[in-house]
C-alpha cells in the first residue's frame, strides 16, 4: 500500500509546490522534495495544527469523511454511487479535491483514504454512521411472512405449466383467467396499494418479475415457465428468491434490472435487525455493497415493500423477513384419489417436482394438487421415467404411496412409450459408411434410438462427444450441425446473494447497529478561526489580487495560521506574452 509520503512524491510539480507553498511558505532554492515532504509532515504532526484542521471540519465534510471510513477506502466511483443523489458528480469531485488540499484525504492507487496522521482523531471525533444512515432503534417486530413465499411460487409454477392465456392484447387480465386465479390462488388477486402510485394486482407484479428474471416467457399470449430455469432457482435460499423477485419487479427497464436485483440481494444480506432506517439509508446499504446507483436502489426498496420484505415504521423501513431456520420436513400426503397435499416444510426442489407431476387444485398454506396422466406424461417428456416419479413420490410420502397410484404411473408410462415424438439430433449414415458407427463403441453408446437402418437419434448434448468418436473411427469429414435458432433469456442466480456482498458491507451493518445508541459529536459551525484569519488579512497591506486569492483560501479552509498570509505563499504569475501570428502560419492553417 502506498503511504501518504509516497503519494506526495507522485504529485505533479505544480500541485506539489502549490501545496508546499500554501502550508510552509516560499520555497528556497536549491531544494529537495524529500526534505520538503519531511517539513510538511513535521508541520502536520503539530498538535496545534491538527486542532485547527479538525476545527474547520463541517457537517458536509464529516459526511464524506464518514463515507470514506465506512466504505473502507473506496474508489471515486464507489463513493459517488454511495452518496448519490445528495451530491452531483462535479460537486463531489470538487469537494474531494478540497479535502485533499486540506490534508484530510489522499488518493492511493485510485482508492480514497483518510490521512493516517489525522485518522485516529477523525475516527474518534468526527465520523459516525448516523451522519449517513438515519434511523432509530425499534423493538424487533414479530416475524411476518411476505405474501410471496415458496409455496405460492410452487403453486403458481404448477398453474403456469398449463400455459394459460392470462392477458388480453391491451395488457388487462382475461376474465376467464382472473376467475381461475381467484378460485385457485386468491392471494394473487389482492391489490398492492401505495400512496401516490397506481394500484397493482399481485399477479401482475409477480408475472413482470418472473419475466424479468427469465423464469417465464410470453408465447402467443400464453405464459409458460422455463422449467430448467426454475430448477436452477432451487440453488439459492427462500429469502434470496424473494429478493430476486422484488429486484426484478422494481423496474420495467431491462437495462436497469440487473442493478435492482443486485440491490435487493445486498439489502437482504446487510439490513440490520432492530433498526428502522430511512429509505435513502437502506438504498445506501445496497450501493455500498454493489456500486449500484442510489436511484436504482431506491426503486428496489419500494419493490421490497410491495413484496413485504420491508415494512414501514413511520417514515422508516424495518427488516421484515423471518430468519431462515432448518426444519424437519413433513411428509407429502398422497391419497388414493390421486390428490397430493404439499406441506410448507418440503424443500423447494422437491416441491417443484410435485408441482410438475400434479395439477394445482387450490393454493393454501398446504397447497393441493392432483396427479394426472397429462402432467405425468409431460414430466416424462422432460426426461423423468415412471420408476423415478413413483420412487420420488414414495420417498416424499415416507413410503405411503397408494398401490393404485403406483400402478397408474406404470400404466401411463406404457401408454406414453407406445407412440411418441423424440427431441434430439438425427445422425444419417449411408450404407457404405455404417461400419464407422457399428464398430465404434464410443459412437454406439451415444445412440439413443436406431430409427431405421442408417438413421440414428442422438441427444443434442452429446454431439461434441459423437463428433470426437467419429474422428477416432476414421471419419475425416466429421459432420457439423447447422446453426441453432437463438434462444431466449434464461435467468437464474446460481450463487447465494450473500456472496456478492463484501466484508465491507457486513462491517457497515455492524457499525450502524453499534452506533445506533451513541450520540454524534456536534461540530463547531461558528467559523471563529476563519473570522480571525479574515481579520488578520484585512490588516495586511497587499495587492488586491493577492488579497483576493488569500481570502479565497481562507474560505476554502486552506489557511490555518497567520504565517500563511504571505505573498510569498502564492505562485508568482509570469507576464503573458502576446502571441503573434505570421502570414506563413495563417497559410499553413488554411492548408490544414
Amino acid at each position: 500500500m502506498v503511504d501518504f509520503k509516497s503519494t506526495l512524491l507522485t504529485l505533479g510539480d505544480d500541485a506539489f509546490f502549490e501545496l508546499i507553498r500554501n502550508y510552509l511558505g516560499p520555497i528556497k532554492t536549491p531544494f529537495n522534495k524529500h526534505t520538503l515532504i519531511a517539513q510538511l509532515m513535521a508541520f502536520l504532526k503539530k498538535h496545534e495544527i491538527q486542532d485547527r484542521i479538525i476545527s474547520l471540519i463541517d457537517e458536509a465534510d464529516a459526511e464524506i469523511l464518514t463515507a470514506v471510513w465506512l466504505l473502507d477506502e473506496p474508489s471515486h466511483e464507489d463513493l459517488f454511487a454511495f452518496l448519490e443523489p445528495d451530491h452531483s458528480f462535479l460537486e463531489l469531485h470538487n469537494h474531494l479535491l478540497n479535502l485533499e488540499d486540506r490534508l484530510l484525504l489522499f488518493r492511493d492507487a485510485e482508492r480514497i483514504r483518510l490521512n493516517p496522521e489525522l485518522e485516529s482523531r477523525i475516527v474518534s471525533g468526527i465520523v459516525h454512521s448516523s451522519r449517513l444512515f438515519h434511523g432509530t432503534r425499534v423493538k424487533p417486530i414479530a416475524a411476518r411472512q411476505p405474501w410471496i413465499d415458496d409455496t405460492l411460487l410452487v403453486s403458481f409454477f404448477s398453474f403456469l405449466l398449463e400455459a394459460p392465456e392470462l392477458y388480453r392484447a391491451d395488457g388487462s387480465l382475461r376474465k376467464r383467467s382472473a376467475t381461475a386465479v381467484a378460485r385457485r390462488m386468491p392471494v394473487l388477486m389482492d391489490r398492492i396499494s401505495f400512496p401516490d402510485e397506481p394500484d397493482t394486482l399481485r399477479i401482475d407484479f409477480l408475472i413482470e418479475a418472473l419475466l424479468g428474471l427469465g423464469l417465464v416467457v410470453e408465447d402467443h399470449a400464453r405464459i409458460r415457465p422455463i422449467v430448467h430455469a426454475w430448477h436452477r432457482w432451487t440453488r439459492i435460499s427462500p429469502t434470496a428468491r424473494l429478493a430476486e423477485i422484488a429486484g426484478a419487479g422494481a423496474t420495467p427497464n431491462a437495462g436497469e434490472r440487473s442493478d435492482t436485483v443486485l440491490a435487493a440481494q445486498a439489502i437482504v444480506a446487510s439490513m440490520p435487525a432492530g433498526l428502522a432506517l430511512e429509505p435513502t439509508s437502506v438504498a445506501r446499504l445496497a450501493s455500498a455493497a454493489t456500486g449500484v446507483p442510489a436511484e436504482s436502489a431506491l426503486k428496489t426498496t419500494r419493490a421490497m415493500e410491495r413484496v413485504g420484505l420491508l415494512l414501514r415504521d413511520h417514515d422508516c423501513l424495518v427488516k421484515a423477513w423471518p430468519t431462515e431456520t432448518s426444519t424437519s420436513p413433513k411428509p407429502l400426503v398422497i391419497q388414493a384419489n390421486f390428490e397430493l397435499t404439499l406441506p410448507a416444510e418440503v424443500e423447494f426442489v422437491d416441491a417443484l417436482f410435485v408441482a410438475e407431476v400434479g395439477e394445482l387444485v387450490r393454493h393454501d398454506r398446504y397447497p393441493h394438487f392432483e396427479l394426472t396422466k397429462a402432467r405425468v406424461a409431460a414430466a416424462m417428456r422432460g426426461g423423468l421415467g415412471a420408476s423415478h416419479i413413483a420412487d420420488r413420490l414414495a420417498r416424499l410420502a415416507e413410503g405411503h404411496l397408494p398401490q393404485n397410484v403406483a400402478i397408474s404411473i406404470r400404466t401411463w408410462e406404457e401408454e406414453y412409450e407406445s407412440i411418441r415424438l423424440y427431441r434430439g439430433v438425427v445422425l444419417q449414415v449411408q450404407k457404405n459408411r455404417m461400419h464407422a458407427v457399428e464398430h465404434s463403441p464410443a459412437v454406439r453408446q451415444l445412440i439413443v434410438q436406431e430409427l431405421a437402418p442408417g438413421t440414428y437419434l442422438v441427444d443434442e448434448s452429446d454431439v461434441l462427444a459423437l463428433q470426437e468418436g467419429l474422428r477416432e473411427a476414421g471419419v475425416e469429414l466429421v459432420p457439423e450441425l447447422p446453426p441453432a435458432d437463438p434462444v431466449g433469456l434464461v435467468a437464474g442466480q446460481d450463487a447465494d446473494p450473500a456472496g456478492i456482498t463484501s466484508g465491507r458491507v457486513a462491517r457497515i451493518a455492524r457499525l450502524i447497529s453499534e452506533s445506533a445508541d451513541q450520540s454524534v459529536t456536534a461540530l463547531d459551525s461558528s467559523g471563529e478561526l476563519q473570522d480571525e484569519l479574515a481579520s488578520a488579512l484585512a490588516k495586511k497591506s497587499l495587492p488586491a489580487e493577492q488579497r483576493q486569492e488569500l481570502s479565497a483560501r481562507i474560505q476554502r479552509k486552506l489557511i490555518l495560521s497567520e504565517r500563511q498570509l504571505r505573498s510569498g505563499a502564492l505562485k508568482r504569475r509570469k507576464p503573458r506574452r502576446r502571441a503573434w501570428t505570421t502570414p506563413a502560419r495563417i497559410a499553413s492553417l488554411n492548408r490544414v
